[in-house]
């Protein structure tokens, strides 16, 4: 039963779905707040980390092409290059959903 919705957290980690809070909410009305909490955090932890090895390995150039053209993009992937971990963190607990933020994270060199 628990399978169930950490599988459909994987799956709408992906831009542009959404929904996140909607199963998070079930979760807990479900299984409680131990148990629920232990389930959206391994589906958000999961899926974020498949997110960011799909964009790593399969979409790396797409996604450096906009960073090319777009000032925006480019501002965000230079300010996290700069700042590092830090900057990372504090936008993964901003308001900036994790699905669209784990992208620019993948193509910044190591």
């Amino acid at each position: 039963g628990w399978l169930i919705p950490i599988g459909v957290f994987f799956v709408i980690s992906f831009p542009p779905l959404f929904g996140h809070e909607i199963v998070a909410i079930l979760c807990g009305l479900v299984w409680g707040l131990g148990p629920g909490f232990a389930i959206v955090a391994a589906g958000t932890f999961l899926g974020e980390l498949g997110n960011f090895y799909a964009f790593k390995y399969c979409c790396a150039a797409r996604g450096q092409k906009p960073e090319k053209t777009q000032l925006r993009y480019t501002c965000l992937a230079r300010v996290v290059r700069d700042g590092g971990f830090k900057v990372a963190l504090i936008a993964r607990l901003s308001a900036i959903p994790g699905h669209c933020a784990s992208p620019c994270y993948c193509f910044i060199p190591e």
